[in-house]
């Protein structure tokens, strides 16, 4: 029961209160509410349909999908990375254009917040309405680590967002591409590691890795680059 009280925290309360958080500093609603529509755009409406509805209909993708299982997770990762990172920089590009560092913060909040409370939160709640998974001492600890993983998820789309800022303030479009590879390459591990039998524990140990490198790489920029000084937003 921790388990799922920790994981219903990480995937619904502590979203909600990061996005009213941020939208209370920077005085507006607007880049937490972009940074959500992003997700539900270019991820539930675009990509999710075209991966489970349009593509299962040609016979040779869903050869490629069970034969070469590797290659159809990469290409998964790659598609997630090309829609979500691609969308941040459409949406910034056509709404964000000259916004402060604390805007780009605030959309990676809302897009990660969003995608946690769709993707894990909603399920949590109807778990524990119908009991169907069993909610328990033997299930706490994989409720725990979903809550590590929504954690890891939402500092990680932090991370890409500011990457995806600065591409566009700094006039640096490579660091499109790069967040591109990024996205894709942190999909691809958590995929190959599940393909490789490892504990659901150890991979997300694994994530929590990288998303920490990132997120001293992204401090790092920031303060060589721009000093954060939200009240001057």
């Amino acid at each position: 029961m921790t388990g799922y009280i920790f994981a219903l925290l990480a995937a619904v309360v502590l979203p909600i209160a990061a996005m009213i958080y941020s939208s209370r500093r920077i005085k507006t609603w607007r880049p937490v509410l972009l940074g959500a529509m992003t997700f539900i755009v270019f991820q539930v409406v675009l990509r999710i349909p075209l991966l489970q509805v349009i593509l299962p209909r040609s016979t040779d993708y869903t050869l490629f999908q069970f034969t070469q299982p590797v290659l159809f997770m990469i290409f998964l990762s790659f598609s997630a990375g090309l829609f979500e990172e691609g969308g941040r920089y459409l949406m910034m590009r056509r709404f964000m254009k000259g916004a402060p560092l604390s805007h780009g913060i605030a959309f990676g909040i809302g897009h990660g917040g969003i995608e946690a409370i769709l993707l894990v939160g909603i399920n949590l709640i109807a778990a524990a309405v119908t009991n169907a998974v069993g909610i328990g001492p033997d299930t706490s600890g994989l409720f725990a680590a979903g809550g590590f993983e929504r954690i890891s998820a939402m500092v990680f789309h932090v991370c890409l967002s500011v990457m995806i800022w600065r591409s566009l303030t700094q006039q640096r479009p490579a660091l499109l591409p790069l967040a591109i590879l990024l996205h894709t390459l942190f999909n691809v591990l958590a995929g190959y590691l599940s393909i490789l039998g490892v504990s659901v524990f150890r991979i997300e140990a694994a994530l929590a890795f990288v998303v920490i490198l990132l997120l001293i790489y992204t401090i790092l920029t920031i303060r060589q680059n721009q000093p954060f000084d939200s009240s001057k937003d």
